[in-house]
This record gives structure tokens, sequence and C-alpha cells, in this order.
């Protein structure tokens, strides 16, 4: 009889952390997808080189897209890689002459949209956030 009564409480117990565990989890996940949501990066390439656009934070790097010279592309990017109480910087980078543009670092905390003009000469480039 007592082996029974043991392996029920043992039971009772494995059921009640289970539960405790799903319900100290359970908000912090819904807050999470609440905010999950897109930004939309407008990249204007106004110079003859296609670039390579990069989003930098904490020292890494990641690649959006390629656009190519003379045009416009509208990307969308991951709120959460914005919305991380971290500044961020864009970064392009020309394919051929392999030079490079760095932004200042800015915070897109509830951004609804950055845009990126690559000039004619990257020295003349420019990031606005919205």
């Amino acid at each position: 009889m007592k082996s029974k009564r043991s392996g029920v409480q043992a039971l009772v117990l494995c059921v009640l952390i289970a539960a405790a565990v799903g319900c100290a989890s359970g908000p912090a996940r819904r807050g999470t997808e609440r905010r999950v949501g897109s930004v939309r990066v407008v990249v204007d390439n106004r110079n003859w080189e296609d670039a390579v656009i990069y989003v930098e934070r904490a020292g890494a790097r990641f690649k959006l897209a390629m656009v190519p010279g003379l045009s416009t592309r509208t990307l969308s990017m991951d709120a959460r890689m914005l919305n991380a109480g971290v500044d961020v910087r864009l970064v392009a980078q020309t394919r051929l002459t392999r030079e490079t543009f760095y932004s200042s670092l800015f915070s897109a905390e509830g951004a609804r949209a950055v845009e990126l003009q690559i000039g004619s000469r990257l020295s003349m480039s420019m990031v606005s956030v919205f």
C-alpha cells in the first residue's frame, strides 16, 4: 500500500511541476508574440553600382539583400531585429569597388519604416527612421 501511495504522490508532484512551469512561461511567450511584426526598409540606391545591404547590431552583421544600382527596393525586416533594445546601423557595400557606407548608430524601437538612401557617392548616403 505504501508503494502505491508514493507512486501516486510522485505522479501528482510531476503534474503540479509541469503546470507551474507552463503557467510561468505562458505570459512571457504571449508578450513576445504581440511585439512580433515587420518593419519596412526602403533602400533607394542612387549609385550606379549594386549594393549589398546589411544590418549591424551588437557587433554582428546580418545580410538583408542586394539592391541593384539606380533602383529602389522595399524590404521587410523582422521587428525583433530592430526592437531588441540595442542600437543598430545599416551598412551598404558596393559589389565592384567594395566601398562601404556605415550609418550612425540609431534606435529603431517602435519604428514602422527605415529608409536608406545610397548617394551617387557613398559619403552622401543617409538613413531616416519613421
